[in-house]
C-alpha cells in the first residue's frame, strides 16, 4: 500500500502537537513542536513520502472528503473521520474543537507509476467541530474542518495582536468577523478589498490580480459582511455589474473570486494567467467528461500542487522512456497508438481534451485508504476554456504578493 496520508493536528495558542498513544500514554498527548511529529499518518515515525520502506501496512484506515473552491461557491465544510483509535481519544475527542489541522495526501513512493512529489498539502483549517463514535467493535473520530474565514492568531477576526493565550474562532453568524469594505469612486476595486481584507484577516497573506479595468465607478461604500462568504459573494457581484454592467454575461467576464487555501488569500477573476502545469496521462482515472458548456471534469490519481487559478494542460498519450544508442543516453517519446480494431479504438489509448488549455475552478480530494478501488483515492478537478482572447499570461509560476503577513 503505497497511498499517503498525514494529518497534524496543533493547539493554536502554542503549537503543541497532539499525538495519540505517545509514550503510551492512553489519548492526546500535547507534544513540544516538531516537524517529525503527526498526529496520524501513513508512515511510519520519523518516515518520509519519497522513501518506499517509510510505507506503514498497519497504518489506521482513514476517510475523507475536502473540497476546496472560491469562498463565494456554496459547498460542503472538509470531512476526515479516521477508524481504529481508542476510547481515550474518543472520550477527549472534543478537545480538539477549534484546533488547528493540516490534512496531506497523494502517494508515497513505492509502485512504478507512484509520484511522491505530487504529494502535499490537500486542506489547512481549523476544527469546527469534532466528536467520537463507538458501535458495536467499531470505533472512530469525525472532524469537520473550516478551512477558512479564520484569523490563525487572534480571537477576533479584527487585527488584534497575536499572543500565546488566544485561540481563533471560525467565522459564523454567531461569531462574526470584522469585514469592513469601503471603496472610493475611481478606486481600484482590488486595492479596496486588499486593505478589507489585510485589516480583517492581519494573519493571512494576500496574492493576485483582476482586471487593470475594474474601477469603483459608484460613490463611497461602506459594507459590513460577518463572514468571509458572504463578502466574496458581494465582491463577486460587484465586479460583475463594473464590467458586465446591468446584465453581465458570465461566459464572457466571470467576476473577482476570493479562494483562501494555506493561510493566503488568492483574489483573481481569471483575466491574468500562470504558467501552465500539465496532466500526465498516467494519472487520469478514465477519460475527462463535459458536464456543461466549455466545462469539463478531470479525475486523477490523488495529488497536490494544482489549485484553484492555476491553468493546465491534458498529456495526449503516455510517455515512455527508451535507450538512445547514438547518444547514449535516454529519451523521452510519446507511445503510439496501437493498431486495434474497432470504429473508437484510438479513443482507448490517447486523451480526447489535448490541444486546449484549462483554467481550475475547483478541487476536490476523496479518500478511502483501506478501499483497493481505484475511485478511492482521488482528486478531481472541475476546468473551463481558458480564454485566450481576455487572459494575459503571466507566466510566473505565483501571483503576485499583495500583502504579506507578519507571521509569514
Amino acid at each position: 500500500m503505497s497511498r499517503y496520508y498525514r494529518i497534524v493536528v496543533t493547539d493554536p495558542s502554542n503549537g503543541n502537537v497532539l499525538v495519540p498513544n505517545w509514550q503510551n500514554a492512553p489519548g492526546f498527548s500535547w507534544v513540544p513542536p516538531d516537524p517529525n511529529l503527526s498526529t496520524w499518518t501513513s508512515l511510519y515515525s520519523g518516515g518520509v513520502v519519497t522513501n518506499a520502506l517509510a510505507n506503514n501496512p498497519n497504518a489506521q484506515q482513514i476517510e475523507f472528503d475536502i473540497v476546496v473552491v472560491s469562498a463565494d461557491l456554496p459547498y460542503a465544510n472538509p470531512w476526515v473521520r479516521v477508524w481504529g483509535v481508542g476510547l481515550a481519544e474518543i472520550q477527549q475527542a472534543s478537545q480538539l474543537n477549534k484546533m488547528q489541522i493540516e490534512v496531506y495526501g497523494g502517494f508515497s513512493a513505492g509502485l512504478p507509476l507512484n509520484d511522491a512529489s505530487q504529494s502535499g498539502l490537500l486542506c489547512r483549517g481549523l476544527v469546527l467541530q469534532a466528536f467520537g463514535n463507538w458501535i458495536g467493535t467499531a470505533q472512530s473520530i469525525d472532524i469537520f474542518i473550516v478551512a477558512g474565514g479564520s484569523s490563525p492568531s487572534s480571537n477576533q477576526t479584527t487585527g488584534n495582536p497575536s499572543s500565546q493565550s488566544t485561540t481563533p474562532v471560525p467565522t459564523t453568524n454567531e461569531a462574526p468577523a470584522n469585514i469592513v469594505y469601503q471603496a472610493k469612486q475611481g478606486q481600484p476595486m482590488l486595492q479596496a478589498i486588499v486593505q478589507c481584507l489585510q485589516n480583517a484577516f492581519p494573519q493571512y497573506s494576500i496574492v493576485g490580480a483582476v482586471d487593470q479595468g475594474l474601477v469603483w465607478n459608484k460613490s463611497v461604500t461602506t459594507g459590513y459582511h460577518s463572514t468571509l462568504r458572504t463578502f466574496a459573494q458581494y465582491i463577486r457581484q460587484a465586479s460583475l455589474s463594473i464590467i458586465g454592467g446591468y446584465a453581465p454575461n458570465r461566459t464572457d467576464y466571470g467576476g473577482v473570486g476570493i479562494t483562501l487555501f494555506d493561510n493566503t488569500f488568492t483574489i483573481s477573476d481569471q483575466t491574468t494567467t500562470l504558467g501552465q502545469k500539465t496532466i500526465s496521462f498516467i494519472d487520469l482515472i478514465g477519460q475527462p467528461s463535459w458536464v456543461g458548456p466549455g466545462l469539463i471534469q478531470v479525475t486523477t490519481t490523488m495529488r497536490a500542487g494544482i489549485s484553484v487559478n492555476d491553468v493546465v494542460l491534458l498529456q495526449a498519450s503516455p510517455l515512455t522512456t527508451v535507450y538512445d544508442q547514438q547518444g547514449g543516453g535516454t529519451n523521452t517519446s510519446f507511445v503510439p497508438e496501437p493498431q486495434l480494431g474497432g470504429t473508437y479504438a484510438q479513443f482507448k489509448s490517447s486523451n480526447q481534451f489535448t490541444g486546449s488549455a484549462w483554467q481550475v475552478l475547483s478541487v476536490r480530494s476523496v479518500g478511502n485508504f483501506r478501499d483497493p478501488n481505484p475511485l478511492s483515492w482521488v482528486t478531481a478537478y472541475d476546468l473551463k476554456v481558458a480564454d485566450n482572447t481576455n487572459t494575459q499570461t503571466s507566466g510566473a509560476e505565483s501571483f503576485p504578493v499583495l500583502y504579506q503577513a507578519p507571521s509569514s
